[in-house]
């Protein structure tokens, strides 16, 4: 991975210290694709795609994870997944800050940023479109010993010290661009190989004036501990 040393402004983020609140659920005037599958692995849903100057009809396949959010689905486009929220997590605020994202080129192999808008067959806004990640979470491999020579049984210290110039490189790519990576959760962040790393969950990250809504115990600073992460950029 080559990390260019200077970035033009136009590819930042806006600076800003106005805190975006919270915003009403969005109306639904259709149905949230793949909820009735929540028992099945399959939805093979019909959704459009939509980024700036396109909208690309695709198919949502099969179920390959589910959270608090919502669930993701891997699609008929080859390498690339999409984030499907439950229906209390489609507020204006998180459209609004999908939007934004949108807004800049964000091409760093690894970080699974949002790369679409996903409508339902009425049109409303329902998820994201992002690359799909691969590899095993850093929580269950390199941070425990024994998981780590079952996962990775020939790695040595050189690729542990590779593995972490590649995080902090891509880290290094979002700061740049004034995007902050406010929850470091090692169960966000898959390995492939020293030099082949995933981010996920990107849109939680702090953009402009929506903040990061939430954070990791153990890399927590101690004077945000107990606050909620909604509420301060």
């Amino acid at each position: 991975m080559v990390i260019k040393m200077s970035v033009l402004e136009e590819e930042k983020f806006k600076k800003t210290t106005r805190l975006q609140v919270a915003g009403r659920i969005l109306p639904l005037k259709g149905s949230i694709p793949g909820s009735e599958t929540s028992k099945k692995s399959d939805a093979n849903v019909v959704v459009t795609a939509c980024d700036s100057s396109h909208r690309t009809k695709l198919v949502l396949k099969t179920k390959l994870a589910e959270g608090g959010e919502g669930a993701v689905f891997s699609t008929s486009i080859p390498g690339w997944v999409a984030k499907i929220y439950r229906r209390e997590r489609l507020t204006e605020d998180r459209k609004a800050k999908i939007e934004i994202m949108l807004s800049k080129p964000m091409c760093c192999e690894g970080i699974c940023f949002p790369a679409a808008i996903i409508e339902n067959e009425e049109g409303d806004f329902v998820g994201y479109l992002m690359p799909r990640a691969q590899g095993i979470e850093l929580a269950s491999s390199v941070f425990k010993p024994k998981l780590l020579l079952n996962k990775f049984p020939n790695w040595t210290r050189r690729e542990l010290i590779t593995l972490c110039i590649t995080i902090l490189e891509k880290i290094k790519f979002l700061n740049d661009r004034r995007v902050i990576l406010g929850d470091i959760n090692p169960m966000n962040i898959l390995v492939e190989s020293p030099t082949e790393v995933y981010f996920v969950d990107c849109d939680s990250y702090q953009i402009e004036g929506y903040p990061c809504p939430v954070g990791t115990a153990n890399f927590t600073p101690p004077e945000v501990i107990g606050r909620d992460f909604k509420t301060f950029l």
